[in-house]
Parts: structure tokens; sequence; C-alpha cells
């Protein structure tokens, strides 16, 4: 059996090379990133709103699988289209 993405996706997409998402990143500015510079509204807590959240943030990860009664590992959360 083949496995998954392979069996449905055409031969010229999977030969793709993946997009490798910036992360780790330290600095205050990371245009290409695709962040906002200007800095947030005041809300209180203010640092890394200019930030991307978590690519799969387990504690929604946990409390959506405890939802839908399924195991955290069958949420796959996104967040556009990164």
């Amino acid at each position: 059996m083949t496995v998954w993405p392979q069996n449905i996706a055409r031969k010229a997409v999977v030969a793709l090379t993946p997009y490798s998402a910036r992360g780790g990143a330290t600095g205050a500015l990371h245009l290409d990133a695709n962040e906002c510079p200007w800095a947030p509204p005041p809300l209180g807590r203010t640092e890394g709103f200019n930030r991307y959240p978590a690519q799969q943030p387990e504690d929604l990860r946990r409390r959506l699988a405890g939802l839908y009664g399924v195991g955290p590992n069958q949420i796959m959360m996104g967040r556009g289209a990164d």
C-alpha cells in the first residue's frame, strides 16, 4: 500500500520541494515571514503579537480532541496557506 499523500497527489506535486517555514527566529522584525511590523493595540500582554501562533498548538488539539471524542493525533490545525 502506498503511503498517503502519495496515493492521492499527482507525481509532480509529490516531487515538489516542501516549504520550510521560519521557526524559532529571534529579533524584532521578520518581514520575509509575513509578520506585522506595527505595535499591537494596548491590550495588556503585548509580546509575540506580531508573530504567527504555534503550528500545532498542543493544548488546543487536546481540547478539540476531547470535544469531538477523538485522539489529539487525529486533529490537525491550519492557519492559512503555509
